[in-house]
């Protein structure tokens, strides 16, 4: 009878001794959500598109997010374990250029526009390209995990370097670039 319990006793102890799955850092060095849109400069006399960063996230290599929106509102957090390599792996889906975005025909469409951005080194940045409702479902989880549902928890603060930061990355970058310029229509009188 003593031998049965302590072989049941050993058998319990194996199996409640689970190898505990390990927690990875980010695959990169940090990784953001930006939502921008281009607007007209309120100078008449000047016609080229200016970007405007509505707002962004931030999760760096120790998984610690920070999201800023509308250029004065800033929340800081930590992200839960259990999803640590749950955003690991899904940013390794990725490891280049892409969009996801509209490609049916022609369209007006006058919301924002957003972008992931996977710093690799100081140099190297993946860059996504998309719309929310085009996204893939693990991609479309990264962005309402950290960004879209964050939103309605930001505190205030001020982070200008960062936004500037942005748009360096974004007017440097391989995707949306202004290129059209408005000239106004010259008005011609006609004599009586």
């Amino acid at each position: 009878m003593k031998n049965l319990i302590f072989l049941l006793c050993v058998v319990f102890a194996f199996y409640s001794c689970q190898e505990q799955k390990k927690i990875r850092e980010l695959p990169c060095e940090k990784a953001y959500i930006l939502e921008w849109n281009w607007q007209i400069p309120d100078d008449e006399k000047k016609y080229n598109l200016m970007l405007h960063v509505v707002g962004f996230s931030e999760l760096n290599k120790d998984f610690n997010l920070h999201l800023m929106h509308q250029s004065y509102y800033a929340f800081d957090t930590l992200i839960i374990d259990s999803l640590k390599d749950k955003i690991s792996d899904i940013i390794n889906e990725y490891p280049t250029d892409t969009a996801f975005c509209y490609k049916g025909g022609s369209r007006i469409y006058d919301g924002n526009y957003y972008s992931f951005i996977f710093q690799k080194n100081d140099s190297n940045f993946i860059r996504i390209y998309f719309e929310p409702k085009f996204l893939p479902q693990d991609l479309l989880f990264l962005y309402n995990y950290l960004y879209e549902s964050r939103k309605n928890q930001v505190l205030k603060d001020q982070n200008i370097e960062l936004f500037s930061k942005f748009e360096k990355m974004i007017m440097n970058g391989k995707g949306i670039q202004p290129t059209v310029t408005f000239t106004p229509p010259l008005v011609i009188k006609k004599k009586k």
